[in-house]
């Protein structure tokens, strides 16, 4: 990562998932400085669920562990450059990702909602982009069952992940603290059925060309759904 003020993440140089956890490590002391904090809680969320994958790669729980890599890598990469757009100010973000930036008519948002917010331009945006792109390097049965091996580790995250922070706002925090069963299961069922919408829109794309964009639209509907949440919670 260069060292100069403006946040730069030189993405040519991650290339295993070693390199790609080195750079969800460094970005957790970065974004806050960069004005980008509300990344953060998917940032450490993203860097829990890698690490499990990685893990689970190096113990042969993959049809395909070196494609698990390959595609790991891909798909981060559209999260990096996301980041990379955001600390900018130059170039567009995808409109899912854009709703992550803080806002002056808006107060702090619940860190549950963040992460969310961060899974739904992740998946719903960038996850039928990074399928379009990589699907034809491997069997797709192979993929396909790789994929449910991933939502079982996402799952099986979920514990970890809520550990990783922490809620300022009283009610959502009693309910993390009393009833975590409660509170993360649903936030771990939604991305799982994110995932799912990602792979239908990436049959989409694949259908009718890259012109087809209908994960785009649904990644907005999404944002905007949450950040409605955040208004009923006060």
């Amino acid at each position: 990562m260069s060292s100069s003020a403006l946040l730069r993440i030189d993405t040519s140089k991650i290339t295993s998932f070693e390199t790609l956890l080195a750079e969800l490590s460094a970005l957790d002391s970065q974004l806050g400085r960069h004005q980008l904090g509300n990344f953060q809680t998917f940032n450490t969320a993203y860097h829990v669920v890698t690490a499990a994958i990685k893990r689970a790669a190096e113990a042969n729980y993959f049809a395909n562990p070196e494609f698990i890599e390959e595609f790991s890598v891909c798909f981060a990469q559209y999260y990096f450059q996301a980041v990379n757009d955001a600390a900018s100010t130059k170039r567009a973000l995808p409109a899912a990702w854009a709703k992550m930036l803080p806002s002056a008519h808006r107060p702090a948002l619940p860190a549950f909602i963040l992460l969310l917010m961060g899974a739904n331009a992740h998946i719903n945006y960038d996850l039928p982009l990074a399928l379009s792109k990589t699907m034809g390097r491997a069997k797709p049965d192979d993929l396909l069952r790789d994929i449910l091996r991933v939502d079982r580790l996402l799952m099986s995250s979920g514990r970890e992940i809520i550990g990783t922070f922490d809620e300022a706002n009283k009610l959502v925090a009693f309910v993390k603290r009393r009833g975590q069963f409660l509170y993360y299961r649903p936030i771990m069922y939604m991305i799982l059925y994110w995932r799912i919408l990602a792979w239908r829109n990436y049959k989409a794309i694949e259908k009718n060309g890259v012109t087809h964009n209908r994960h785009a639209t649904q990644s907005l509907k999404i944002a905007n759904r949450l950040l409605r949440i955040d208004v009923y919670l006060g």
